[in-house]
């Protein structure tokens, strides 16, 4: 080590010879950081032996950047202070001067570089202003003692010169760095002007991929772009292409030409979404989407999810034929023209709500309150078929009579069975409901009945059944088709001797229920197959009251969707004024295999996908409703009842005659999805029917799915 403070410069031969001189001119001249390396890397005329200088700038209090000269050029790497040989010196404490022997690379990342190479002689000193301390600065030397007192001296002038011409380089970048920062702040600026411009007035979606596509290719050169419209209802896209071949008329590619699986990765995520060629991104190269969104040319895309306010909108699609394309890009600024996209399809989304809303007043019907009925206020109906089924329910009602009410799955037998009750001398009481398909087999005796405490593993305390609760009131077993076979002997002897044993507990109990069961299953032909009990089925089968499908009573589909409209749109704080007339055509026309339950599933999802009041519900999406119904031409005025024909299909009858029909009608249509029992392709899609609902006739009949006309 070297005290600098020591050296008697008033001894040093000529320090400002013009070598010296043109070298601190030329530093002073510099005006980046590479061009200051280059410059002083020239070195070696003013100072023979000396190959290489290298400059150590502070980062902070643990790092340091170090700039060479590398094989390609000026370089810079990152490095721990510690391991560069840097302190916090002042000029005045000590230079660090090291022969080849003592000198010792402690940087790894510096060791693959040609920084030290043919060391013999090093030399650090430091460099310092009056404003701050920026660092060191080495020379290299490939003499052995090349850095005597003299030289030593020249080279500390040398390091002063180099701090002044050093901070001037880098207050030049910094003013640099700040004025490129406000040219591209003012570029961006322009650019969301131009977007916003460009979407102010937009009318239609497929007006605004033209002009963005001008703007995205002028500001930062894309060769493609892709708006693609989200459509909710029938969760697919409608997208517009433009390409710099194809500017002058956007290509509108139909929403079915692409599979949305090909999109999840990108809407799975708020953030944009890369898409390499090389790289696949998830879907199979000859997928349409591949083959027509991405143009063929395009080996990188952005995808940028347009969403406002949480809702998904849609997607831009931004391509290049350069992998590496979006790498350089402003991706931040993308996010941004995306995010006004959005807005701008909000807004004329929300634009085209109202134009359909006091545009089409005509085409609309107003959704009106159901006045409730005086003795059926849950009841939406004002067909004959109903009227009838509701005079039987009158009749019953005051009598203690056991009801068994018939009818397909979504019908509404619960309501009825309400209905009864509610107009009985016992609606005073609980009404009790039994879902006899939902209790586990092991444990429906006990939840009837009632068990004593330790009756069986489990029973840790006694319980009450719900025979007992329904004591002076009524008990509602639905499903009662599908009572275990060992079971309805116990509840024969209930019904018949008015009294009944807990499990664990010999003692009777009386007990004063009135019974009302219901099943959408053919108990006479249960009862011919032996699988209901021919006793229980006359017990129960005192009253019967079938209810009609809903394709029996289409003169009430206007009415429940009125009613439905209302109940959902108030529990999802929405303001539904309106259907669509052609709508409501075509929701009277379909067969309605899953009667009334369908019918409000339908509605609940059209409350959730309209935006404005009037219901977003167009015949187009109610076509795909059921790949089997076959719509009737009608029109909307006439009596329903002269209108409609039930659609041709797999049907199975609710009457007395079921039996075999019933049997065939499952074996045909097993036999024509190949054995499949769910799913889309599946025979209970093709009847009309619940999975479980097929599997239980299934089972009852004797039907195997492998194979349909024996069971194995």
């Amino acid at each position: 080590m070297l005290n600098v403070s020591a050296i008697p410069l008033t001894d040093i031969s000529p320090i400002w010879d013009d070598g010296f001189l043109s070298l601190s001119k030329t530093l002073l001249s510099a005006v980046t950081l590479d061009g200051f390396i280059t410059k002083l890397n020239r070195i070696e005329s003013c100072f023979d032996g000396i190959s290489r200088v290298n400059l150590i700038l502070n980062l902070g209090a643990e790092e340091a950047a170090f700039y060479f000269m590398g094989e390609q050029g000026p370089a810079h790497l990152v490095c721990q202070r510690a391991d560069l040989h840097l302190s916090d010196r002042s000029p005045k404490e000590q230079a660090i001067v090291l022969p080849a022997a003592r000198f010792v690379n402690r940087c790894a990342k510096l060791a693959s570089t040609p920084v030290y190479d043919d060391l013999q002689s090093y030399c650090q000193l430091p460099i310092t202003t009056a404003r701050s301390h920026l660092g060191g600065i080495e020379f290299i030397s490939t003499q052995a003692s090349a850095f005597p007192m003299e030289t030593l001296a020249k080279l500390t002038q040398l390091a002063a010169i180099v701090a002044i011409a050093l901070e001037n380089v880098l207050d030049k970048e910094r003013t640099l760095e700040q004025a490129n920062s406000l040219r591209l702040e003012r570029d961006s600026c322009k650019i969301l002007v131009d977007v916003t411009n460009a979407v102010i007035k937009l009318v239609r979606i497929a007006e605004l991929p033209k002009s963005l596509f001008a703007i995205l290719q002028h500001h930062f050169a894309i060769s493609s772009l892709c708006l693609a419209e989200y459509n909710a209802t029938s969760d697919s896209f409608k997208s517009y292409l433009v390409n710099q071949r194809e500017s002058d008329q956007p290509g509108i590619i139909n929403h079915s030409c692409f599979e949305k699986n090909c999109l999840q990765g990108a809407l799975n995520h708020s953030e944009p979404f890369f898409v390499y060629r090389e790289q696949g991104h998830g879907c199979n190269s000859g997928c349409r989407f591949t083959s027509q969104i991405l143009p063929l040319d395009a080996n990188s895309s952005c995808i940028l999810p347009l969403r406002y306010r949480g809702s998904l909108l849609g997607v831009l699609i931004l391509s290049h034929p350069t992998a590496d394309f979006f790498a350089d890009l402003d991706i931040s600024l993308l996010e941004q023209v995306a995010a006004r996209t959005a807005i701008a399809m909000n807004n004329v989304q929300a634009q085209q709500e109202i134009s359909n809303t006091n545009g089409a007043r005509d085409k609309t019907i107003r959704v009106a309150d159901n006045p409730p009925g005086e003795d059926f206020p849950s009841i939406i109906y004002q067909s004959e078929a109903m009227a009838r089924v509701l005079e039987k329910v009158k009749l019953v009602a005051q009598s203690d009579c056991s009801v068994l009410i018939l009818g397909e799955t979504g019908t509404g037998k619960e309501l009825i069975a309400r209905a009864i009750h509610q107009l009985s001398a016992r609606s005073e009481q609980e009404l009790v409901k039994v879902n006899c398909a939902a209790i586990p087999t092991g444990l429906i005796e006990s939840d009837l009945f009632g068990h004593e405490k330790g009756a069986f593993t489990g029973a840790l305390s006694q319980r009450i059944g719900r025979f007992e609760r329904a004591h002076k009131g009524t008990l509602f077993l639905d499903e009662v088709g599908d009572m275990p076979l060992d079971l309805q002997p116990k509840l024969l002897r209930v019904l018949q001797e008015h009294e009944l044993e807990r499990v664990g507990n010999s003692t009777p109990i009386p007990i004063d229920v009135r019974l009302v069961a219901a099943t959408n299953c053919d108990l006479l032909s249960m009862v011919k197959n032996k699988r209901f009990r021919s006793d229980l089925y006359y017990r129960l089968n005192v009253f019967p009251i079938e209810l009609p499908p809903l394709r029996e009573r289409r003169e009430d589909i206007p009415l429940l969707v009125n009613f439905f409209i209302k109940k959902i749109a108030k529990r999802m704080r929405r303001s539904i004024t309106s259907i669509p007339a052609d709508a409501m055509k075509m929701l009277v026309s379909l067969p309605w295999y899953g009667n009334i339950r369908e019918l409000e599933n339908i509605i609940e999802r059209a409350v959730v996908m309209t935006r404005g009041q009037v219901l977003n519900l167009s015949p187009d999406e109610l076509l795909p409703l059921k790949g089997f119904h076959k719509i009737e031409t009608l029109v909307y005025d006439e009596p329903a009842q002269a209108l409609f024909k039930a659609p041709e299909r797999e049907a199975i009858s609710s009457d007395g005659s079921q039996g075999e029909d019933e049997r065939g009608s499952i074996i045909r249509a097993l036999e024509a999805c190949n054995g499949i029992v769910a799913g889309e392709r599946g025979a209970a899609q093709r009847l009309g029917m619940k999975r479980t609902t097929l599997l239980s006739k299934m089972k009852r009949l004797g039907i195997s799915a492998k194979a349909p006309r024996t069971l194995d």
